[in-house]
């Protein structure tokens, strides 16, 4: 444990900034996760676009790097296109 005050309030700032964090992180996996799970391609297509928007939010506070991100979003992306194509070749 810390003697000085000022590494107390870091540990106070660290606390508070790692819950932050793992909110974001599991919203981020719940969003991610209900792309899968949705059963049309409109849901899908929404819960890509909510999905997108959390990804980028996340990056830009640098909760996650900006290109696990941008990967992130690619792969949704290609995912939903290919299950877009499936349904309509049936």
């Amino acid at each position: 444990m810390p003697i000085h005050d000022s590494p107390i309030k870091q540990m106070r700032k660290d606390k508070k900034r790692n819950l932050q964090n793992k909110q974001a992180k599991s919203t981020l996996r719940t969003a991610v996760k209900k792309i899968y799970t949705a059963t049309t391609a409109d849901e899908k297509q929404n819960n890509f676009k909510v999905a997108a928007k959390l990804l980028d939010k996340t990056a830009q506070k640098q909760t996650i790097h900006w290109k696990n991100a941008a990967r992130k979003k690619s792969r949704l992306a290609i995912y939903i296109n290919k299950q877009q194509k499936e349904t309509k070749a049936k």
